[in-house]
């Protein structure tokens, strides 16, 4: 069938609205076209179809759509809904028509980027129903498919576009990289295909940043170009009336980081054009805070006494906070948090690992006072879980 649709093609490089009398019906016809290269496309890229012979089939086709597509992106020349064979004009559009033309150049796109003999690629997805800010690529699997990724610098570089893309190499604590986190932003159901040089990166924009607060009793603070967060350290619980446990949220009304310089505020509680510290936390889990849970109650571990730096860099910031153990329903009970902000996003990743299974609450915790963008209900929520061992639960991919 293939074969036969081949030797219909018009001169123009279309397919008429009735293929067996292209010449009664003039005009080109662009939805029925669409699909038939789609098909042929398919067919080659998956070793069915010869692509000698189908490959110019495929050029002129592809020519003649590109051609029906108006300035603003609209394509014409698309058989409207009927019983019969009808004829088009170039003010004729219908949705169809617009997706089979998105078949098509998926396909041909496949086939044009293997025709360019890239020295690798990697082709990432986002099967996700959410956009996804960042992708992540194992290190390893690209090094073995790329020998000079040891070497030396490298870029990368979007495949269809050519333009260079953002990224950073992943330690996790690590000398060794494990990961390249890549600045490509993908839709739901998006995918970008990527592809590596050498050379030196261009420059990166810091969009994470994080840090132990040794000038502000112990804190630890992080943040990426929309949010900002921090916990406490054990010194704080030497002062009177201010000690905390959960996790503290500031409001951002800046792309710009900005935890270094509210620290020298005199007061980061009153917004001064990039934002504020508006949200109280107090004996609560705060923002997103995971405590113990038995016999309706929380059993609250004191504030974190040790700390260490996994990734500090521009798309990511990732660092661990150890807490003493503590009495939680007679169960002696320790921790350690991995807490990690990427570029672009509005929430935090924390990973929490007990040193046995236990049940555990996650809440947030609402302001008692109305204030622009929050509650007036101080009034907390608990989510109850049960945590099998670590060991059981490999960490789940956000992308």
């Amino acid at each position: 069938m293939a074969t036969r649709l081949a030797a219909l093609q018009h001169a123009d490089g279309t397919w008429h609205a009735a293929l067996l009398d292209m010449d009664s019906y003039a005009s080109k016809e662009t939805s029925g076209t669409g699909f038939f290269l789609y098909a042929m496309a398919w067919g080659v890229n998956n070793g069915l179809l010869p692509k000698k012979d189908f490959r110019p089939v495929l050029v002129k086709g592809w020519n003649a759509l590109q051609s029906s597509v108006h300035a603003d992106g609209k394509l014409g020349f698309v058989q409207k809904i009927a019983d019969s064979p009808g004829k088009t004009t170039f003010e004729d559009t219908e949705v169809y028509g617009v997706g089979a033309f998105l078949l098509a150049g998926t396909e041909l796109l496949k086939m044009t980027l293997a025709e360019q003999k890239f020295p690798v690629t990697a082709d990432v997805y986002n099967p996700a129903g959410a956009v996804a800010p960042l992708s992540e690529l194992d290190y390893a699997a690209v090094a073995a498919k790329w020998k000079p990724l040891r070497k030396g610098p490298f870029k990368i570089l979007n495949a269809v576009t050519g333009k260079e893309v953002a990224y950073q190499l992943i330690r996790e604590g690590g000398k060794q990289p494990v990961k390249i986190l890549v600045d490509v932003p993908l839709a739901p159901g998006g995918r970008a295909i990527l592809t590596f040089a050498e050379g030196i990166p261009a420059p990166v924009e810091t969009k994470t940043y994080g840090r132990y607060i040794a000038e502000r009793l112990d804190d630890f603070a992080w943040e990426n170009d929309r949010v900002a967060f921090r916990m406490y350290g054990r010194a704080l619980e030497s002062v009177p009336n201010q000690n905390a446990y959960g996790v503290d949220f500031w409001n951002k009304r800046t792309e710009k980081m900005i935890v270094n310089s509210w620290y020298k505020r005199p007061n980061y509680h009153k917004d001064e054009g990039e934002g504020l510290d508006q949200y109280s936390v107090g004996f609560t889990l705060g923002a997103g805070g995971i405590a113990p849970y038995s016999k309706d109650s929380i059993w609250h571990s004191r504030n974190y006494t040790g700390h260490r730096m996994l990734d500090s860099g521009a798309l990511r910031t990732t660092f661990e906070l150890q807490y003493e153990p503590w009495n939680a329903d007679g169960k002696q009970v320790s921790v350690v948090k991995r807490v990690s902000v990427d570029a672009h996003s509005q929430l935090s990743k924390m990973e929490i690992t007990y040193n046995a299974p236990l049940t555990a609450a996650v809440g947030i915790v609402k302001r008692k006072a109305p204030v622009p963008n929050t509650s007036a209900n101080r009034k907390a929520s608990w989510a109850i879980g049960s945590l099998p061992p670590r060991k059981t639960v490999p960490p789940v991919s956000v992308w």
